[in-house]
């Protein structure tokens, strides 16, 4: 049986109507709470014509965060790797 709810956000002025699962309804509607946020402060900061502008901004903004998080845990699961890498080698040479 499927934990589906349904949920109702609000995003730049406008309300959506959501199918998520239960145990995500908590993050969904704080990722929604960050956008407006954001879409405030961008609102203040820049001049605009609407609301897609700043929306386009947020997901800009958002989406380069992301992108550099997976870079950088990238950059550090390769550097774990080759530590492990180096142990184990330190480990066979010593047996």
């Amino acid at each position: 049986m499927s934990d589906q709810i349904n949920i109702s956000v609000l995003i730049a002025e406008r309300k959506y109507t959501l199918s998520v699962e239960r145990k995500d309804e908590a993050i969904i509607r704080q990722a929604a709470t960050m956008i407006n946020e954001r879409i405030k402060e961008y609102s203040q900061q820049f001049q605009y014509k609407d609301k897609r502008d700043l929306l386009s901004m947020v997901t800009l903004s958002y989406t380069a965060a992301l992108l550099k998080a997976d870079t950088k845990s990238d950059e550090e699961s390769e550097s774990l790797k080759k530590g492990l890498s180096d142990i184990h080698q330190t480990l066979l040479e010593a047996v």
